[in-house]
């Protein structure tokens, strides 16, 4: 048989084991593949932070790495791990008293507690949902309904979608607990060993790569600067932003703190609207429900304080790194949202710099004659 034939069929018979080992691999990871993912970029910005108290220990790497792992769980997961807990025992609470207040007093039930301002639009609000929710029924009966006419007649907020998916997601919450945990344990895990063996993983991927060692290394130390850059002017900044909107919060003493702080927090990682957005509209609430003198401080510290650490902070998170602009990094979080759900906020941003990286390195090798090194005439 014509050698050539061997080779091609030689190429394309583990061209086939390839694809068949990378879906299998993709098997085993996908699990616990958002765990993996995010411990994977924590190790990248925390390497150099690694690598310098590494140096201070006398070079014992896993000693640094184990020291970083144990300050990241007592700073961050931990802390997160109980807001998150105290998130779902409100929302908990919350959908039970909706469903609860709805069923005993109706509309007016629920608009009660509302600033008064706000009674007219909520009722409004609230009769647009029932109306549609009432058309919907008659266009497609329930039939455990026994006197439909009756029903249409009586309108009921219960009846509506809103409430039934709020009862849905508080099940799912609480039925979430459980992976939640375990993929943080994961988190946790892989972290430290990614840390602590990353150089390996590196010069593993140098040896696979079928790019010349300075150029695969280049692409990785690239590909590393921008996720620290991304994670820095991403997460911390939208931590920090949180933290501060807690301590106007704690000073205004606004009512169902943690369920505000949770959509401070999430709010944080939308660019040109940011947690200000959050706290400025907590103290417009609390204004308009009698409390001038709180209301007015806490709208204050929302522009003011927490506004300005977006610009002042982010930039000095992020200096000497490669930036994405804004509009980009809005996009690629809401597309991120819909792909990968709540780690998509972190993926989109991260996936668009792997991209940018990818791009960049493409523009390089072109650039550069790969027989000479002489950068090619135009």
């Amino acid at each position: 048989m014509n050698p050539e034939t061997l080779d091609r069929r030689a190429s394309r018979f583990l061209l086939v084991m390839f694809l068949i080992a990378t879906g299998l691999l993709v098997l085993v990871i996908a699990p616990f593949a958002g765990a993996f993912f995010f411990a994977t970029v924590l190790s990248g910005a925390l390497n150099p932070m690694k690598e310098r108290l590494a140096g201070k220990l006398g070079g014992r790497p896993k000693l640094a790495a184990a020291i970083l792992t144990v300050a990241l769980v007592a700073t961050v997961i931990l802390p997160m791990t109980v807001v998150g807990v105290m998130v779902v025992e409100e929302g908990r609470r919350l959908t039970s008293w909706v469903m609860e207040t709805a069923r005993d007093e109706g509309i007016d039930g629920l608009i009660a507690p509302l600033p008064e301002p706000l009674h007219k639009p909520a009722r409004h609000l609230a009769e647009l949902i029932t109306d549609q929710s009432l058309a919907a029924t008659a266009e497609s009966p329930d039939p455990s309904v026994e006197d439909e006419s009756a029903a249409v007649r009586r309108p009921s907020i219960m009846s509506t979608p809103l409430i039934k998916q709020a009862a849905v997601a508080a099940r799912q919450l609480l039925g979430g607990a459980v992976d939640i945990f375990v993929q943080l344990c994961i988190l946790v895990i892989a972290t430290f060993f990614l840390m602590s063996e990353g150089h390996r993983l590196v010069d593993y991927v140098v040896d696979l790569a079928p790019l010349s060692e300075e150029r695969t290394r280049g692409m990785l130390e690239r590909l590393r600067r921008v996720t620290a850059a991304v994670f820095s002017s991403t997460i911390l900044t939208a931590l920090l932003q949180t933290l501060v909107a807690l301590v106007g919060y704690l000073i205004a003493d606004i009512p169902a703190k943690t369920l505000v702080l949770f959509a401070t927090l999430v709010f944080a990682f939308i660019p040109a609207i940011g947690a200000a957005t959050i706290t400025t509209g907590a103290g417009i609430l609390l204004w308009m429900s009698g409390s001038v003198g709180m209301g007015i401080f806490l709208t204050a510290w929302g522009l003011v304080v927490v506004g300005l650490i977006d610009n002042v902070v982010k930039p000095l998170l992020a200096k000497n790194a490669i930036h994405l602009p804004g509009s980009l990094v809005f996009f690629a979080m809401i597309c991120g949202l819909t792909v990968f759900g709540v780690m998509g906020i972190v993926a989109g941003p991260l996936i668009v710099a792997f991209f940018q990286v990818i791009a960049a390195t493409l523009r390089d090798a072109q650039a550069v004659n790969p027989t000479n090194g002489v950068p090619t005439s135009s």
